[in-house]
């Protein structure tokens, strides 16, 4: 799960834990702009650029 950084409750999640690793930053576009894949977007629309991996095995 990933956490917007402007979420207000980010700080005091008591059921999730959030974890610094997990919180981002969505960036806002308007209607008109291309969309990652270079779709037009009729809408307004977010993205937000992250980088996943395998996790790594607990010892």
């Amino acid at each position: 799960m990933l956490v917007r950084s402007d979420d207000p409750y980010v700080e005091r999640d008591a059921v999730f834990g959030v974890r610094r690793s997990l919180v981002v930053d969505f960036v806002q576009h308007d209607a008109g702009e291309s969309a990652p894949d270079s779709t037009r977007m009729d809408e307004p629309f977010q993205t937000v650029e992250r980088a996943f991996g395998p996790a790594r095995k607990e010892r």
